[in-house]
């Protein structure tokens, strides 16, 4: 009926429609208000029953353990496999953790890989290992790059 006396009236029937449409705004804000709120309150009850996973990495593996399990973690210490990159860390400390550092649920499972005095030395040799293969590579990729420089190219003008 609004809009039928809207189109007689142009402009001023275009203002008497204004109430009908807040009346409708107003009534969709008030059914969806509790849904809003609802589940505002779901998501701050869940952040609220996150725990803070902190960074152990290069922490001695029996404090890292007793720390996290005294925050309701469940801890799994594993042994690292042997990689260059461990040469120079200390036994039995963490060197990597999964999941990384953030909020998690309790009891979420931690997993901590460390390195003992075996997994550094393997280490120490793959890394000799992978240095000396670099070397090598680059001395073989040197000779015939050298080679080329004394090649002589007929680079001249055409007759």
């Amino acid at each position: 009926m609004a809009k039928k006396i809207g189109k007689l009236l142009g402009a001023v029937g275009n203002l008497l429609a204004i109430p009908d449409a807040i009346d409708a705004v107003k009534h969709v804000t008030d059914k969806a208000t509790p849904i809003i709120e609802k589940e505002l309150d779901r998501r701050h009850e869940h952040k609220k029953s996150l725990i803070q996973l902190d960074d152990v990495q290069h922490v001695p593996l029996d404090y890292a353990q007793k720390l996290l399990e005294n925050r309701g973690f469940t801890v799994l210490p594993i042994l690292a496999k042997a990689h260059p990159k461990y040469a120079n860390e200390r036994p039995l400390e963490v060197v990597a953790m999964h999941p990384r550092a953030g909020n998690y649920k309790p009891e979420t499972l931690v997993k901590l890989y460390f390195v003992n005095e075996d997994i550094i030395n393997q280490s120490n040799e793959l890394k000799k290992t992978t240095t000396d293969n670099l070397a090598n590579l680059q001395k073989n990729l040197a000779k015939p790059l050298d080679t080329l420089k004394k090649v002589k190219l007929p680079l001249g003008k055409k007759k």
